[in-house]
């Protein structure tokens, strides 16, 4: 629907919305029959994304900036912005803004109430939309070019101060930059000298969008590693680190005086503060429980990066006899997260005493309390859940069975079945993490998992990613800069190139070149580039012929193609099989569905990686997924390496 800005002031926004929110109304109340589930769906509007200007015309608030009330989500006047906290301020809530609408429609007299003019039309005819919570901010004007160019201001601001580079080659840098595709009609304009004095850099939101995402490849060769700041500047640190220290300042006891009086005391003498016992003990509690929050088992990297962003915070609780300033502090940090996960145990959380009941003095006889460790290994965030609220063993286990026989349905309802494979996910993953009992016996218990679309939800309840969204948009990314370096290893001698050459001689040799055929290209040359035996993981057999044996088989791609396909690589195979545990556990129609379905299996599953081809399934997590991208081996890191210098 396009409307006119005269059209919406002549005639209002409820008759231009009319013919919309009679639609919705229906929606909203009858729903419409989607045949294929055999039932109604009803659906309404949830929220409205629209910029500050448009949100307050459509929600009923003063369009006007200049207005005494000017903020959709709080009461606070334009007086008190500069002089108060945010937090101090009252904010808007649904009965409130109820109770100014009716002051308004009961009082003639005024024109707005608390920058409320009148009620919002979709409030009006829908049930469930209300303007406090339907409008969320305008990220463009609030966050891009409000909060963003004042942070860059302060961050290019030390970064000069700290004399890494001038405001000069700075903007060099800006002008000489190759920009790609969008980011052309996005380029940021030079910083101007007078950001100094006016504590922001200005630009409009696009531009700002621009230089924050390219800023570590503007300045990040110049800025040093041992710079305590740097990993912010890094796109390498994982999720898990930048979480940590942003919220660090929530962690530690603000409240301490003995931490604001020697932060205070540093700055004047550079007189590192003395802790006592309590305090530090205090610290290190509560930065524990903030980082078990995120991960039970951080590893050592991760501690570092709390400890290095605990004294940059705190430049009073430096160590003067560390190299570092804060290697006390990580070891510290390492043994209060040990302490932090034998109270966890105690509690019965069951990420930690799936570990517990190892070999003790009580039990000489269990293994060592250093072998078999369960915990996340392939960046997992839920690992092993707790149940969720007011559920148990045994009513979950109800559910489960109410899947089984679900699945075992011609017509399957497939919302109820996701529901309750949500449900129990906790369930499974105790099971499977515990257990580790056979595939096939688990996808007896759960044969909803041999459902392509469980397997990719599955893959998102553990990692909180998109399987085949992430996959596919990563993997195309990169098919061209794949596909040139194994040209280049082609045309040399040896092994590796001579298989190479045949892979890409039958790509060639296809009719056409759609995505489907270079994503099977490049899935069936990633091995073979990487060193690796694909013998045991890629197998072939005939439509007519018998399955080949696979007996001992841990997991495979079968590929099954016609009499006369004699090609190493297929692009039109009848079928892919996918072989878990010697069992077939799906029939896909396309190699690169099937390859991504085993990958979300063997996270499902908690299964290990195909022996032999560790590089390609960690190329697939680490730079394809982003899981864990900190780790990379060597020949991982130069193959990235090399995608980024094409």
């Amino acid at each position: 629907m396009l409307a006119k800005v005269t059209d919406l002031q002549r005639h209002g926004y409820a008759a231009v919305l009319a013919p919309l929110l009679r639609d919705v109304r229906i929606l909203e109340q009858d729903g419409v029959f989607i045949e294929r589930l055999g039932r109604n769906v009803k659906g309404t509007i949830f929220c409205v994304s629209a910029d500050n200007l448009a949100a307050r015309g459509l929600g009923g608030f003063v369009e006007s900036f200049k207005a005494g009330y000017v903020c959709r989500f709080c009461l606070a006047t334009r007086e008190q912005f500069p002089a108060t906290e945010a937090r101090q301020f009252s904010q808007r809530t649904k009965d409130s803004h109820d109770l100014h609408v009716q002051n308004i429609q009961e009082n003639d007299t005024s024109s707005s109430h608390f920058g409320v003019k009148a009620s919002c039309v979709l409030r009006d005819s829908l049930d469930y939309f209300h303007p406090i919570t339907g409008f969320p901010p305008d990220v463009l004007h609030d966050l891009l070019e409000g909060i963003v160019p004042v942070e860059l201001s302060l961050c290019i601001k030390t970064l000069i101060q700290m004399k890494y580079f001038t405001l000069e080659y700075f903007n060099q840098k800006i002008a000489s930059f190759p920009y790609q595709h969008a980011d052309k009609m996005d380029r940021p304009q030079p910083i101007p000298k007078t950001f100094l004095s006016r504590g922001t850099i200005g630009g409009n939101g696009h531009e700002n969008a621009t230089l924050l995402r390219l800023l570590p490849m503007l300045v990040g060769s110049v800025v040093p590693e041992e710079h305590l700041g740097s990993y912010e500047l890094s796109p390498s640190q994982t999720s898990l680190s930048i979480h940590l220290k942003s919220d660090l300042n929530d962690s530690v006891p603000l409240s301490a005086y003995k931490l604001r009086e020697g932060n205070a005391e540093f700055e004047k003498n550079k007189k590192y503060l003395q802790l006592t016992r309590d305090v530090k003990h205090d610290i290190l509690e509560k930065l524990a429980s903030e980082m078990y929050g995120y991960k039970a088992y951080p590893s050592d990297k991760e501690i570092a990066v709390v400890a290095e962003a605990l004294v940059l915070t705190y430049p009073c609780l430096k160590e003067a006899g560390s190299e570092t300033g804060w290697n006390g502090w990580k070891n510290s940090l390492k043994f209060k997260m040990g302490n932090y996960r034998s109270k966890m145990r105690r509690a019965g959380c069951p990420d930690i005493t799936v570990n517990a009941g190892k070999r003790s003095r009580m039990n000489p006889d269990n293994e060592s309390s250093h072998s078999n460790i369960k915990r996340p290994k392939r960046a997992e965030v839920n690992f092993l859940p707790n149940f969720p609220q007011g559920e148990n063993p045994s009513t979950l286990e109800q559910l489960r069975q109410k899947v089984v026989d679900e699945m075992k349905k011609a017509e399957k309802n497939l919302p109820l079945i996701k529901k309750m494979m949500q449900t129990t996910f906790a369930l499974r993953r105790q099971t499977i993490v515990k257990t580790c009992p056979p595939v096939k016996e688990l996808l007896e218990l759960w044969p909803a998992l041999k459902m392509e679309s469980e397997v990719y939800a599955e893959f998102q309840r553990i990692t909180n990613q998109n399987l085949p969204n992430t996959f596919y948009s990563e993997l195309d990314r990169h098919l061209p800069r794949l596909m040139t370096l194994f040209r280049q290893k082609a045309g040399r001698t040896g092994k590796t190139s001579d298989a190479l050459t045949e892979i890409l001689k039958m790509h060639d040799e296809q009719e056409f070149h759609d995505i489907d055929t270079k994503r099977v290209t490049v899935l069936h040359a990633l091995p073979v580039y990487l060193l690796e035996d694909v013998s045991e993981f890629f197998k072939t057999c005939t439509d007519t012929s018998d399955e080949p044996e696979l007996l001992d088989v841990a997991v495979a791609l079968l590929t099954v193609v016609k009499d006369n396909d004699t090609s190493p690589v297929h692009f039109q195979p009848v079928k892919i099989s996918v072989v878990i545990e010697s069992e077939i556990v799906g029939n896909l129609p396309r190699f690169a569905d099937a390859f991504l379905v085993m990958f979300g299996l063997i996270y499902a599953l908690h299964l290990s990686y195909p022996r032999g081809l560790t590089n390609t399934f960690e190329f697939v997590q680490k730079i394809l997924l982003g899981l864990d991208d900190g780790k990379l081996s060597p020949k991982l890191q130069s193959l990235k390496n090399d995608l980024m210098r094409i």
